[in-house]
Formats: C-alpha cells, sequence, structure tokens
C-alpha cells in the first residue's frame, strides 16, 4: 500500500455484500490516489492495517450469515482475499488493534450473544 489508509468500510445498505475500501497510495505530497478494492465474503468485520497489507478479522458470511473466524489478507498483487490464519472463536462486530506484534480482538457477537472477551496473540502465530 505504500500510503496511509484513509477510510476502510462503509455501505449505503445494511449487510452490504462487500468490504469496500479505499487506500491512499501517495501521502507523501499530500494528494490522495484511491481504488475500490475486491469484495470481501463477508460483511461486519474488523480491518486492520499490518505493514503493507490489509487484514480482514472475523466477520459475518456473505452467504450464510453466520459468524467466521477467518483472518484475511488482501494480496495485492492478485487483488484477492486470502484466508492467513483463524480466530479461535467466530465473531463479527469485534474491535481489533495491533499493537508491536500483537492482534488485539474486543467483543463482538457470536451470533447468540454479544460478547465480553478479550483476546490477543502474536501475529506470527495466527497468520502464517
Amino acid at each position: 500500500m505504500g500510503g496511509i489508509c484513509k477510510n476502510v468500510g462503509g455501505s449505503h445498505e445494511i449487510y452490504s455484500a462487500s468490504l469496500e475500501a479505499l487506500v491512499s497510495h501517495s501521502a507523501s505530497d499530500n494528494s490522495d490516489i484511491w481504488r475500490k478494492l475486491p469484495p470481501l465474503n463477508c460483511t461486519q468485520s474488523c480491518s486492520l492495517s499490518l505493514g503493507g497489507s490489509l487484514l480482514a478479522v472475523g466477520g459475518l458470511g456473505i452467504k450464510d450469515k453466520h459468524p467466521m473466524s477467518a483472518i484475511q489478507q488482501l494480496d495485492l498483487e492478485s487483488n484477492t482475499w486470502v484466508k492467513v490464519g483463524q480466530l479461535p472463536y467466530a465473531v463479527y462486530n469485534c474491535s481489533c488493534i495491533m499493537s508491536s506484534d500483537k492482534i488485539f480482538v474486543v467483543g463482538g457477537h457470536d451470533g447468540r450473544t454479544s460478547l465480553k472477551k478479550l483476546f490477543y496473540s502474536e501475529v506470527q502465530k495466527l497468520c502464517h
């Protein structure tokens, strides 16, 4: 990505069929170059910037409307989302944060109840 992630997500419809992201490629001269990213197979995932790529954590499956445990990464070369890891439980509408080499996942919903969980792990252990 090489620039700054300005805005991720958003839709005019509830339960949009894709994660749409706008990514700035040229922040060095304060000009923004935007592009639409490929559709993701879930909604309501948590998005994180990891180095030069984008991660989508958890989410609600587009087809079956079930919570997911997948961690997906945008492959910028093929312009596709690739599963790179998995959480120990399925969740959507959670919050995520990166700190140093760890991913923290907070709260969310498992399809039955709101979760009062905090999960964290080293990026290398979750994303292979």
